[in-house]
């Protein structure tokens, strides 16, 4: 097999494991911060909230640091930090006594993770141009199928297995997928000679606020991602009120 066909499968499945892990904890997230402590439904549906927030939070700050160093040492390492430290992240929620700590470990996890840029990255670099409709539609599908799996398999698991161990089989899902990228995936990474003069970050960000077609896509999908995740942090809530 192809080198591009294998890296792909090879990372369409480690991502598919990866999103199933990372959303398996959204259904029960809510009431995990019930049993450590939150009793109140309001306060617990605003710690719900900022849980639930804190890693994209801090994932927006360290997104273009570990994107810098992708360039520098390639895409493969930073598919295996994201993986290996959501993993260790998701892991020690288990071990959380209070919300303070959980939060803690949030925004740790955020500052870890974020494999979807670096496996698309990845998969964009090693597959041939006229194969690159297929490859992104493949990883996406990877995308959708972990978030349709994920809050199934977490909701069935934290009934039988209870929060703690559902956090633990996250992790362990986790640390399946690292390996497959560790072992599978095949990158020939040179680095691209670097400029003696490179535009600071500031002024590349005030670049695409200048883009007027980029800024409305990025517009439009703020209001979806907005629209979709605003409800997470109260939804299982809701359900417990009508079932």
């Amino acid at each position: 097999m192809e080198i591009w066909k294998k890296n792909l499968y090879v990372v369409f499945f480690a991502e598919m494991i990866v999103v199933t892990g990372m959303t398996f904890v959204i259904p029960f997230l809510p009431f995990y911060v019930k049993e450590l402590g939150i009793s109140n439904i309001e306060q617990a549906a605003r710690w719900s909230g900022w849980l639930m927030g804190a890693p994209a939070l801090s994932m927006i700050i360290v997104s273009p640091f570990w994107g810098s160093l992708a360039d520098r040492v390639g895409r493969k390492p930073m598919i295996e930090r994201a993986i290996f430290g959501g993993a260790i992240s998701v892991f020690m929620m288990a071990l959380a006594t209070n919300v303070y700590q959980l939060l803690i470990i949030r925004i740790i996890q955020g500052v870890l993770t974020g494999t979807i840029a670096a496996c698309t990255a990845l998969v964009s670099a090693s597959s041939p141009s006229k194969k690159m409709g297929f490859s992104l539609g493949l990883l996406q599908t990877g995308f959708f199928l972990g978030n349709f799996l994920g809050p199934l398999l977490g909701g069935i698991s934290a009934d039988i297995l209870g929060f703690r161990n559902s956090f633990r089989i996250t992790a362990a899902l986790l640390f399946i997928a690292g390996w497959l990228i560790f072992f599978l995936v095949e990158e020939n990474f040179t680095p691209a000679a670097r400029k003696k003069e490179t535009i600071p970050f500031i002024k590349r960000a005030a670049l695409f606020f200048h883009n007027g077609q980029l800024f409305i896509m990025f517009f439009i999908l703020f209001l979806v991602q907005f629209s979709v995740q605003i409800i997470s942090p109260i939804f299982p809530f809701f359900m417990e009120t009508i079932v």
